[in-house]
């Protein structure tokens, strides 16, 4: 296949397979094709470069705006998929240091969110994602149905220092870490001869080394419905529910409506995004709160190649 030709079908292949994608970073696009499409392995290398607005991690809020780069790359081989991304975040003041006063018991200023509040966000500096997906393809009646399976594990790395608020000298300096493991699997299923799309997904989201060390479970639906099109914009809606543990509020405590709409420039072959997150969570403390996330950004494909099987 020429190269050209191979390069704007693997780019039509990724725009229009991205509604399959689970739960993820609302500015992360995701590179998902099915394998059976292939004729040999592939790898891919993407960049993506925006900005995002009230953001959070794993439902946790991160302080301040920030620009953003990605850079993610991505190899088929057979039925199995490899990613590795990279993020840094732009124009994002890092974290002043911490005080402790010289009490019996020590207290840190600013003070941690209590237990049964939603626990602070990672700085949101940069963090390194590790992804391995096995997809699968049943023949259905109508039509081959393909699914995939995936684990992540993200990390960002936190130092603290800690001040002395009588002499302003350092006094202690923790080297932590934040980090998280995802399983998602895609599901489907039919409804009066209308396909349902979805993903199920748990997550663990810890920190250690830190003065706030808190651990989070979740345990989410998400349900997407089909994109539509209006000339040439493409739309998109996902509705995620489920609970998060650790924030003194049992039960449902998470509906996450999400919309994206995104726009291929055929010229410089970039894909432009715009997506509204509006995140309603329950905690013991604060009782229902609602969080919008904006991200708008752009992707696009740097290298691709394909290898013969």
């Amino acid at each position: 296949m020429p190269a050209r030709l191979l390069l704007g079908t693997v780019a039509a292949l990724v725009l229009l397979a991205t509604p399959a994608a689970a739960q993820r970073p609302v500015f992360e696009p995701d590179d998902f094709i099915d394998p059976g499409m292939l004729t040999g392995n592939l790898f891919i290398s993407r960049l993506v470069v925006g900005g995002v607005w009230n953001q959070t991690d794993h439902f946790r809020p991160i302080g301040g705006d920030a620009g953003l780069v990605i850079l993610t790359n991505s190899l088929y081989v057979d039925r199995y998929q490899f990613d590795y991304k990279h993020t840094e975040f732009l124009d994002r003041q890092k974290p002043g240091p911490l005080q402790r006063c010289g009490c019996s018991e020590p207290i840190y200023f600013p003070t941690p969110p209590p237990a049964g509040a939603t626990p602070a966000g990672p700085p949101g500096q940069r963090s390194d994602t590790l992804q391995l997906a096995f997809y699968r393809t049943d023949d259905a009646a109508r039509a081959p149905v393909t699914r995939r399976y995936r684990v992540s594990w993200s990390r960002e790395e936190i130092d603290t220092v800690v001040v002395s608020p009588a002499t302003g000298r350092r006094v202690e300096h923790r080297s932590g870490h934040d980090q998280s493991f995802t399983f998602d699997a895609d599901t489907h299923f039919s409804i009066r001869g209308r396909d349902v799309w979805g993903s199920l997904y748990f997550a663990r989201a810890s920190r250690s080394g830190t003065v706030d060390k808190r651990a989070q479970n979740e345990l989410a639906y998400v349900s997407r419905f089909p994109g539509w099109a209006a000339g040439p914009l493409l739309f998109r809606a996902k509705l995620t529910v489920g609970a998060i543990s650790g924030r003194g509020a049992t039960g449902l405590n998470l509906i996450n409506p999400y919309f994206e709409t995104f726009w291929r420039h055929d010229r410089t072959k970039a894909n432009f995004h715009f997506v509204w997150s509006a995140e309603r969570m329950r905690s013991g403390l604060e009782g229902w709160r609602t969080n919008h996330q904006i991200a708008v950004f752009l992707d696009r494909t740097l290298y691709l190649k394909m290898f013969g099987r």
